[in-house]
């Protein structure tokens, strides 16, 4: 009883080695992948910033339109 005991908690030791260098190995790939992870940040605020541009100048745009329709209906313009 007692040999089939220590066999399975050289079992438990193995698989516990085993999910150590699973998890070193997990950490050593996420620490490469932090950096892609920060440009994609950066990205995603430049992307923001973009589109509050493009925001702005399609309602400038609009506003630039109704006044050149109010000039030429007004005959304003040819």
């Amino acid at each position: 009883m007692n040999i089939r005991t220590a066999d399975e908690y050289n079992e438990f030791g193995d698989f516990a080695a085993g999910l150590r260098v699973f998890v070193e190995r997990l950490k050593l790939k996420n620490d490469s992948l932090q950096q892609f992870t920060e440009q994609i940040d950066r990205i995603e605020q430049e992307v923001s910033e973009l589109e509050g541009a493009v925001a702005f100048l399609n309602s400038h745009t609009l506003a630039v339109e109704s006044k050149l329709h109010k000039a030429y209906t007004e005959g304003l313009i040819d």
